[in-house]
């Protein structure tokens, strides 16, 4: 974290946080910037937003600049989630059934990769999501754990880590009632003793924790309701958004540059791919206009 901000600082961008912003500006037509909530304004001649698409076009964007057709795509959006997230604090690295830890107790080859547990089967898989499928959290979850402190140990005091989980499948409205704390400490509590089977002593280790149900994810990350990856249904917003919103290097240059740089409108599936596709029409516009 430390490292990327001292790059991107090199490069001469300027980092701010705590600055929501209210609205994207549009002169003659033309994006010119963003108005912060505390009504700072950002001039510029491109902006790129990883909000999801609703709130860029229509909850910071005046409608009026955008053709019809294409914000009745961005309304008829429909995302639902399945995904539980959970940010956990460590004070040692977990030790997974055979597989030794580093000199000292030290991060391995096997904590720096994306590690996949409760889905050695399909129909382990299958199972999760038919639990959902019924309104009730699966009991034996997908579990997609990284530990991002075994790359970058700036962000965890030393011999400390960090590990975030997204877990599915988990339903927005549980039939049993809504998402209360005790319910998601319980469902938390079930995750970490099935993370035990695949690294003993794991729920020891834990200091403290993050949980975040759809509703959490909806309110903290103005994600629309029932909105993030994937959906329910099968088909996961990325494959819908490429479906049914038209290229958005083909539309936006009615406004200028305005582009979601997120997961949410990729062509594919994943976080990074959506940056460097942005990344490069940006590149070309900037080149086409000196």
């Amino acid at each position: 974290a430390v490292v990327s901000t001292q790059s991107t600082g090199e490069a001469g961008a300027t980092i701010k946080t705590e600055a929501a912003v209210q609205e994207i500006n549009v002169v003659d037509g033309k994006v010119k910037g963003v108005t912060l909530e505390d009504g700072t304004i950002v001039e510029s001649n491109i902006v790129l937003s990883n909000t999801t698409p609703k709130v860029t076009f229509i909850d910071m964007l005046d409608s009026s600049h955008l053709p019809e057709e294409y914000l009745s795509h961005i309304k008829t959006i429909n995302y639902k989630s399945p995904v539980f997230k959970l940010n956990v604090a460590m004070d040692r690295i977990p030790t997974f059934r055979g597989h030794a830890n580093g000199p000292g107790e030290t991060a391995g080859p096997q904590h720096q990769g994306t590690i996949h547990l409760n889905s050695e089967s399909t129909s382990m898989v299958d199972k999760a999501f038919a639990d959902a499928c019924h309104g009730v959290a699966s009991q034996r979850p997908i579990l997609e754990m990284t530990i991002p402190s075994s790359v970058d140990p700036t962000l965890a005091p030393e011999g400390h880590h960090v590990a975030s989980f997204f877990i599915q499948y988990v339903p927005y409205s549980p039939n049993d009632g809504e998402w209360t704390e005790s319910k998601k400490a319980d469902f938390v509590n079930m995750v970490f003793s099935q993370v035990d089977e695949y690294a003993p002593g794991f729920s020891d280790s834990v200091i403290g924790y993050d949980a975040l149900a759809p509703p959490d994810l909806e309110r903290i990350f103005r994600f629309n309701r029932r909105e993030h990856l994937p959906r329910l249904d099968g088909i996961g917003p990325i494959v819908h958004a490429t479906t049914h919103i038209p290229d958005p290097r083909l539309h936006y240059s009615s406004v200028g540059v305005v582009l979601v740089w997120g997961s949410h409108p990729s062509r594919w599936w994943g976080i990074g791919a959506p940056g460097k596709n942005c990344s490069q029409v940006v590149l070309q516009n900037k080149k086409k206009h000196r």
